[in-house]
């Protein structure tokens, strides 16, 4: 478990820039920092590749962990195995939560605000969480980086899929997170699972890496 109190000084100014993005821009890809819709689709359509629709699960419990505004929900509701999805959204910026509880309505879907995932999922979800870093040095931020991926694969059941910005990606931002693949593959099998799958996704400036149980 993430201790909340020097992780919500560190993540206090990625707090602010995505409460002033909300209120700029309201609940869409540019409000969440994305370059388009289109990208982040993409994304979703990427991440959830990892799930096992034919699972014998009477319900698929999904966790997404920087959920933002909620836009990984609005995707899963376009897909024929919606109907038995159960969702619930983790975000650390309180604006955001306000926002998704706002918008959506259903019993099947949840919000909480928090650095953690407090909950068993069969699927958890961290879709360009931890690209912004702000201000951080970088190796503050990949301590906390690492910290958070260890936390929220102790409350995965079956896979982890997370995406990160390559290093090689080309135009660097100094507030943005640039992570070496090699570096990140090492940390995931040698302190989550030998089970790793790693996809460059090209022409997007990311990466994916799935992990399984």
């Amino acid at each position: 478990m993430i201790n909340p109190k020097p992780t919500n000084q560190l993540l206090k100014p990625i707090v602010e820039t995505y409460a002033k993005r909300l209120r700029s821009h309201g609940p869409n890809a540019k409000g969440v920092l994305w370059r388009n819709q289109e990208w982040q689709l993409k994304r979703y359509s990427i991440l959830l590749k990892a799930i096992n629709i034919h699972d014998p699960l009477e319900t698929i419990k999904i966790a997404d962990f920087g959920c933002g505004y909620g836009a990984l929900w609005d995707y899963l509701s376009t897909l024929h195995f919606f109907d038995n999805v159960s969702y619930i959204g983790y975000d650390v910026c309180p604006e955001m939560i306000v926002s998704c509880r706002n918008r959506i309505i259903n019993p099947k879907a949840s919000f909480i605000h928090s650095c953690n995932v407090t909950e068993d999922a069969d699927y958890i979800f961290a879709s360009g969480t931890y690209n912004l870093k702000a201000s951080a040095e970088n190796s503050n931020w990949w301590t906390y980086v690492t910290t958070s991926i260890e936390q929220i694969w102790s409350k995965t059941r079956k896979t982890l899929g997370f995406n990160m910005l390559r290093i090689d990606c080309g135009t660097h931002f100094d507030s943005l997170y640039y992570a070496n693949p090699h570096t990140i593959y090492n940390f995931c099998y040698d302190r989550l699972s030998h089970k790793l799958e790693y996809l460059t996704n090209h022409p997007l400036p990311d990466m994916t890496f799935f992990v399984h149980r």
